[in-house]
């Protein structure tokens, strides 16, 4: 490490020296910055990991070697094991990831040998397929902020799916299985509509839309009876309520955007009528969020007035008042911090968005409604068909984290921060995702008067 380093300096003191440039098309200040950081890591992560918990210690090993190759050392000693090994991988992910950034910025072809190395282990045409891949992200590129939200929706997406198929099930029904095979099956069309948009700028056809709508509605409505066997709080039931209102009401949107279709049929108009139901209840859910998180003085009461109605004591506090004392005793156990308040928010502004987007459809129907971005906003009538799916991906994503999360299988906080970064931030990056591929476009077409 420190001959790399040394290395490294001297070719950024010396520019003559361009072999790093040749080989990797790379500027060596940022392989500098990287192994500081991975460094860096190398002393903080023992820290981090000791403090927040995620460091197991496994008590019965008794062999000092079965320890070392399992990982369960005691102490700061099997603190740093478990660091080094976890900050070994994430300098793989890092490493590829500063030549992939790189790539993406000045156009420069990376590693031009490796197509020649892999055709030794790999057939010809698999190998031409991922350059091709590869390419036509770079050439497809338009906004670090669409790549950055779409590996983290994809990675946490996949993260899901590999538990959701291999965590050990307390139900064997039918319904169970029903439940499992359809969300697997919306992860996987979803998934392919992303990344069909991502590396080929297209979208897919009928087939794929008339699936995805059946695995989504399939998948929600055989939810119901596994709620039974959830013991955790009670906020995240409603959490998960909320999800499933957003998942089923984004298919009434998805319905929306295909019925503009030259070829669809003109019952689609009366299919997206239904979805109503499920648009205004998410509206109701997240007034309920908002007001759990109202102040009592609000309502003319006071904290202890609260405190008391959760006891089961009868309180007088009016229509307003009680609605939010109801709403404190539904949703006991949310927290009051700014990850909260931001997510309620969001929320909150999504569902009256959805609403007045119904509406406006309603109203006016397909035609009218999508005339503006026919004629203005090509890139927001074609994607508006993926929309809603990689919507519901986002929600149905951090909806099974929460349920990891309540199982302890992954941390609390880090389902959190995935719930305001995916779910609350990342349905209005999905809105305005034509705005990414060209700001040019207005923010809102549908809304938007004809010239």
């Amino acid at each position: 490490m420190v001959g790399f380093v040394a290395a490294l300096g001297a070719e950024t003191k010396y520019p003559q020296l361009e072999s790093i440039r040749q080989q990797f098309y790379t500027d060596p200040w940022l392989i500098l910055a990287f192994v500081a950081i991975t460094t860096g890591l190398t002393f903080y992560l023992p820290v981090v990991l000791a403090e927040r918990g995620l460091v197991g210690v496994d008590a019965s090993a008794d062999k000092q070697q079965q320890a070392l190759s399992q990982g369960t050392v005691a102490g700061e000693y099997g603190d740093l094991i478990r660091a080094e090994r976890l900050n070994g991988r994430l300098a793989m992910l890092a490493f590829a990831l500063v030549f992939s950034i790189e790539n993406l910025r000045n156009g420069q072809e990376a590693f031009p040998f490796l197509e020649d190395l892999f055709t030794y282990f790999l057939p010809r045409a698999f190998v031409g397929e991922a350059i091709d891949v590869f390419f036509n992200i770079r050439a497809h590129h338009t906004s670090n902020i669409e790549d950055a939200y779409l590996l983290l929706l994809t990675a946490a997406s996949l993260f899901c799916l590999g538990q959701m198929t291999t965590t050990p099930r307390k139900s064997r029904s039918i319904g169970t299985d029903i439940h499992i095979a359809t969300g697997a099956l919306q992860f996987v069309l979803a998934l392919y509509a992303v990344l069909l948009q991502r590396v080929y700028r297209e979208v897919p056809g009928w087939d794929w839309h008339w699936m995805s709508l059946a695995a989504c509605l399939a998948s929600c409505a055989t939810v119901g009876p596994l709620m039974k066997y959830y013991k955790g709080p009670r906020v995240y039931q409603t959490l998960f309520k909320l999800g499933q209102d957003f998942v089923i009401s984004f298919q009434g949107i998805q319905l929306t955007a295909w019925s503009a279709r030259p070829d669809a049929p003109e019952w689609m108009y009366w299919a997206v009528q239904p979805f109503w139901f499920w648009s205004i209840l998410k509206l109701y859910t997240s007034a309920q969020y908002a007001f759990a998180l109202s102040p009592m003085e609000w309502f003319g009461l006071d904290e202890t007035t609260a405190d008391r109605s959760k006891q089961g004591e009868n309180v007088n506090a009016g229509p307003l008042g009680s609605f939010a004392l109801k709403c404190r005793s539904q949703l006991d156990g949310m927290q009051r911090d700014a990850p909260t308040y931001i997510y309620v928010g969001l929320n909150t502004a999504a569902a009256l968005f959805d609403n007045a987007w119904m509406f406006l459809y309603t109203v006016k129907g397909p035609e009218a409604f999508w005339q503006y971005s026919r004629l203005y906003a090509p890139n927001d009538l074609s994607l508006s068909l993926i929309k809603p799916a990689a919507g519901s991906l986002t929600v149905s994503a951090v909806v099974f984290l929460g349920t990891l999360a309540a199982r302890r299988k992954v941390p609390a906080w880090l389902a959190g921060a995935l719930n305001v970064m995916l779910a609350s931030v990342g349905p209005w990056l999905i809105l305005f995702w034509h705005r990414l591929v060209d700001p040019s476009e207005a923010w809102f077409p549908q809304f938007m008067p004809l010239p």
